[in-house]
């Protein structure tokens, strides 16, 4: 069981939540490509020509929409050819060196007073009846005021299945055991941080939705086998 738990926390945690640590593009790598692929149109030093200057530019002072451009417009007449990396990279090389900007990373603070977890949230979790589908227990939490907000919340919205089916793999699943609990600490540390991300990037909220929705149906199983158990 502590296998299979810790396989599946893995998985949702690790592959659903690439953004939640900041990737920051390397702005030597993007001056070669910056060369290769912009240069002609946006002039050697950013300057202009056929194409707008990018000294300056409305996205100039934010990495993260110089990356978002590049990756959905860019480069012209033949758009999708600069993601991921090849984006990133660029967008760094236009943001420091073109800009004179210094790329920042904020991470919100977090108590490190006490590196046990806390004691399981008294939640009250009532199970569905399962017909052909997996059975789910809808959870009924509170919230502090000044929590940030789940990110499966932001993902899918408060009440929608696949939330509700998560929190009560946390409820029912992972708060049953030691290992469990410490994931869900873990994943509570993280969350203002992956909040953040989900608030801020369109494409990065896409990706992530895109890993969680890939674990799902092993969440489902794993409470299934619980419920039955």
């Amino acid at each position: 069981m502590i296998v299979r738990l810790f396989l599946a926390v893995t998985l949702l945690f690790f592959n659903a939540a690439p953004g939640a640590f900041v990737q920051t593009g390397d702005a030597v790598e993007g001056e070669q490509l910056y060369v290769q692929q912009c240069a002609s149109c946006h002039g050697g030093q950013g300057q202009g020509a056929s194409a707008p200057a990018l000294v300056g530019c409305s996205r100039c002072d934010s990495l993260d929409d110089l990356t978002q451009k590049i990756e959905n417009d860019m480069p012209r007449g033949n758009p999708g050819n600069c993601i991921d990396a090849c984006a990133q990279d660029t967008a760094a090389y236009i943001f420091e060196v073109l800009n004179g900007n210094t790329q920042t990373t904020t991470v919100p603070e977090t108590s490190t007073t006490s590196s046990v977890p806390p004691e399981p949230s008294t939640t009250t979790t009532t199970a569905v009846s399962s017909t052909t589908t997996s059975s789910v227990a809808a959870s009924t939490t509170t919230t502090s005021v000044n929590e940030p907000p789940c990110a499966f919340e932001l993902l899918y919205g408060k009440d929608a299945y696949e939330t509700v089916l998560l929190r009560s793999f946390r409820d029912t699943v992972l708060a049953e055991t030691t290992a469990g609990q410490s994931l869900v600490y873990l994943f509570n540390r993280i969350n203002p941080a992956l909040t953040a991300v989900l608030l801020n990037s369109e494409s990065d909220k896409v990706r992530i939705k895109g890993g969680v929705d890939a674990v799902l149906p092993l969440v489902e199983v794993l409470l299934e086998e619980c419920l039955i158990d």
